[in-house]
């Protein structure tokens, strides 16, 4: 369902960005280029982690210790290793555009990225300790150690979303209320939308990632199923963004 989401979203997006490649080509072309390292990024780790999961609940149904012990004991299998990494690298991409967006309506001021830019290292850098991890034959982000670079980094990239999509809002509706007194309500709708859209966006993955890390907390592997929809989320959100600026309306 998430794909499905994601795929009719981005042909959308796609479309609008096509119409207006005469009158905008510089921005039509970076978005373009965007959403489609979102697709590809978002089928890859679909197509991995239900590799995966059928290997796990199919394949090797018989596994001594059942899907638990097979989860617990091929988490370095390149399947699984690809689909985390693309579930990241989306990860990034939706911060990325995130940060930007924020900066713009916060008019570029420098000192406004004093927050989110070192959050978005710190997730840079943590995810990509996470993958060593990952990817290290008999280790598993379910072992018990001091520092666990799992949680953290999933901490780290919903702070991010929370703290970015919350100072946007506070802007928009900042701006509305200045817009109404200069021109009363005719613009009240648009930013009301505009607003309500970025909270359902940044809610939408943020439910899903506290979900997931609490699936995740509960030593289940149903946590390998909501880390795809999450994933999906994470590339739906920056779209619904995207396609409003093709269509004129953010």
């Amino acid at each position: 369902v998430g794909l499905g989401v994601h795929a009719t979203l981005f042909f959308t997006c796609l479309n609008a960005l096509l119409d207006q490649r005469k009158t905008h080509p510089r921005q039509s072309h970076t978005y373009i280029a965007y959403i489609l390292l979102h697709f590809s990024m978002g089928t890859l780790a679909f197509a991995c982690n239900a590799r995966f999961n059928e290997m796990m609940f199919v394949t090797n149904r018989d596994y001594p210790g059942g899907p638990i012990a097979f989860y617990l004991n091929n988490q370095s299998h390149w399947t699984h290793y690809v689909s985390y990494f693309a579930h990241l690298f989306i990860a990034w991409l939706q911060d990325a555009l995130l940060i930007w967006r924020y900066f713009v309506f916060w008019e570029r001021k420098i000192y406004m990225l004093i927050v989110p830019v070192p959050l978005f290292i710190t997730s840079i850098i943590v995810g990509g300790l996470l993958l060593g991890q990952i990817g290290s034959p008999g280790s598993s982000i379910w072992q018990s150690v001091s520092f666990n670079l799992f949680a953290t980094f999933w901490g780290t990239e919903l702070s991010t979303t929370i703290f970015v999509t919350a100072l946007i809002v506070g802007r928009l509706v900042y701006m509305r209320a200045r817009m109404k007194k200069v021109m009363g309500t005719a613009y009240e709708s648009l930013y009301l939308s505009v607003a309500a859209m970025l909270i359902e966006s940044g809610l939408m993955y943020s439910v899903g990632g506290i979900i997931f890390v609490i699936c995740y907390a509960m030593d289940t592997p149903f946590q390998n199923v909501i880390l795809n929809t999450v994933g999906q989320i994470q590339s739906i959100a920056p779209i619904l963004i995207i396609l409003r600026v093709a269509q004129g309306r953010s």
